[in-house]
C-alpha cells in the first residue's frame, strides 16, 4: 500500500501581522523624513536666493500669436533667416531663404 506525505502549511502567527503594521509604520516614518529633508533644502534654497537678490517670482507665460508667412509685393525680395547655437563657441548653424514675389 502506497503512503503519500501531507505537509500542513504552518499559519500564520499574530507577530506577523504585527510585523507587517509595525514595518508600514515605518515606511511612513521614512517617509516623512525624507518630505522634512526635501521641505527644509527648499527653505535652504530660498534663503541663498534671497541673499543673492535672485528673484522667486514666477514669470508669466508669453501668448502664442500665429502668424501667416505671406509672398513680397513686386519687385520685392523676401529674406528669412534662422540660426541656432548649442552653446558660445560650439556648434552652430544658420539657414535662409529668399525669395521674390513670384510663388
Amino acid at each position: 500500500m502506497a503512503m503519500a506525505a501531507i505537509e500542513k502549511q504552518p499559519e500564520a502567527a499574530a507577530g506577523d501581522e504585527m510585523c507587517t503594521a509595525k514595518t508600514m509604520k515605518q515606511g511612513e516614518g521614512l517617509r516623512q523624513y525624507y518630505l522634512q529633508h526635501i521641505h527644509d533644502l527648499q527653505l535652504q534654497e530660498l534663503h541663498i536666493a534671497k541673499t543673492l537678490n535672485l528673484s522667486a517670482k514666477k514669470e508669466k507665460q508669453s501668448k502664442v500669436i500665429q502668424l501667416y508667412w505671406r509672398l513680397p509685393t513686386n519687385t520685392w525680395c523676401k529674406v528669412n533667416v534662422y540660426g541656432c547655437s548649442l552653446g558660445n563657441p560650439k556648434e552652430s548653424a544658420v539657414g535662409s531663404v529668399i525669395r521674390d514675389w513670384t510663388s
